[in-house]
């Protein structure tokens, strides 16, 4: 079983308890929308939202949020305790993984942005904001880092097999299509980078026993 974890949207996981409350309290909608085709989203952000608009917008939600708060609201670094919070529940999952007999391998999170932003990155970093307005994209950057970390320690915890796959392609802008998401030529090099991996622990065990 291959887990590859959405790091980025643990940023924020502080502010869950509230998101539930009110969420609890919202109408549900029911029933398929064209909306929740990703399809749809990609082609109205082409052909109705060009990219400068898009961000503005964005950047006039994020500062009507972050107006709502006291400025220490807004993270300056990292917050370790949603790192352990996903540590935690990928122990969780792991383990319940593991009971069935299944062997586990775990992926770091690659992103678009590299550890180092570029201008380019912090622009892509800042628009996905949008969905975390109290973590800027510089932390939300070393966020994914200090998570990514997490994970390659895991080994020391439990059987697992770890495969960086941000070392191996977080940067890359050629591979993606936005911040998180592969595009084809970036799935085909994380599938190629997993099987790699995974014929070699074969061959590893072989070669024990």
């Amino acid at each position: 079983v291959v887990i590859y974890p959405s790091t980025h949207l643990y940023v924020t996981c502080e502010d869950w308890r509230a998101d539930t409350a009110s969420a609890e309290t919202a109408p549900v909608s029911q029933g398929f929308q064209i909306q929740d085709l990703r399809l749809f989203g990609r082609a109205r952000n082409v052909v109705s939202q060009p990219d400068f608009i898009v961000r503005w917008r964005n950047e006039r939600k994020v500062a009507q949020v972050v107006a709502q708060h006291p400025a220490s609201w807004v993270y300056t670094r990292p917050p370790m305790a949603c790192v352990k919070r996903l540590h935690d529940d990928l122990i969780t999952l792991i383990d319940a993984i593991q009971r069935t007999g299944a062997n586990v391998v775990v992926c770091t999170q690659a992103l678009r942005a590299a550890r180092d932003p570029t201008p380019a990155d912090l622009r892509d970093l800042e628009s996905f904001r949008v969905f975390s307005p109290r973590a800027p994209g510089r932390v939300i950057r070393e966020f994914v880092t200090a998570a990514n970390n997490a994970i390659l320690a895991l080994p020391a915890e439990r059987n697992v097999t770890v495969v960086d796959v941000d070392a191996a392609l977080g940067g890359q802008r050629s591979l993606f299509e936005d911040l998180v998401h592969y595009n084809d030529k970036g799935a085909q090099k994380v599938a190629t980078l997993l099987r790699d991996r995974l014929v070699s622990t074969t061959a590893q065990k072989a070669s024990r026993s």
